[in-house]
């Protein structure tokens, strides 16, 4: 049985802290819509803000921010990117038959995307850009040999090239039920949100049609 994860990840930097990300995680889902609650009990989504000691990343995973094609990372990640003007990097996997990752960084016109297996069947087939790694990876032959390396299980790639993208396997795999049933947690923030409710709708009402001729009705 393979893996099913989509995350996304920021850069850390000297202006980047988990508290600044936690605040563009609250300014997003309040565009959307969403209300913040005290716990679990009372919200429909979780979002967990992970930032692992001696970490290059801060990771988001949540299933709000789930993301199965190329085209809604990209419009996850650039609304990120745009309001804390740093690297986000979109991580996805399915089944472990595909995986890709995506780093957008919106202040340098960066959409570096890589997939490791089938991404045909899944309909996603969009080219890899390895060139666009070059400046965002610690050693770029590395990451190039990783990409080029077979995989039985596709996020295999994210530990073969952990070291070039300064993020470790475990985070680059993780997901919101991963997160709370891991040591993860220890370094988690967790964020809960209600969705606000809509004006209420008139539900369905049956009536009665007569016919004169018994005629088929399509």
């Amino acid at each position: 049985m393979g893996s099913w994860f989509s995350n996304i990840h920021i850069r850390k930097s000297e202006e980047i802290s988990k508290e600044k990300i936690c605040n563009c995680v609250k300014n997003t889902l309040t565009e959307q819509g969403y209300t913040s609650v005290e716990n679990m009990q009372e919200a429909d989504v979780t979002v967990a803000v992970v930032e692992p000691q001696n970490g290059k990343w801060i990771s988001i995973c949540s299933n709000i921010f789930a993301h199965d094609d190329p085209d809604s990372c990209k419009a996850m990640a650039m609304p990120f990117s745009s309001q804390l003007h740093a690297d986000v990097l979109g991580v996805a996997c399915f089944d472990s038959d595909y995986l890709y990752l995506n780093l957008i960084n919106a202040d340098e016109n960066v959409d570096a995307w890589v997939g490791i297996g089938a991404g045909k069947e899944l309909g996603i087939t969009r080219r890899n850009n390895l060139t666009a790694w070059k400046k965002k990876v610690a050693n770029y032959p590395a990451f190039s040999v990783a990409f080029k390396n077979e995989y039985i299980c596709a996020d295999e790639f994210l530990a073969t090239a952990e070291c070039s993208l300064g993020l470790s396997a475990e985070q680059g795999c993780a997901s919101l039920d991963y997160v709370q049933e891991t040591l993860l947690q220890r370094d988690a923030t967790f964020l809960y949100f209600q969705r606000e409710e809509g004006p209420c709708l008139t539900g369905p009402q049956l009536q009665v049609c007569y016919m004169r001729y018994a005629v088929p009705c399509f």
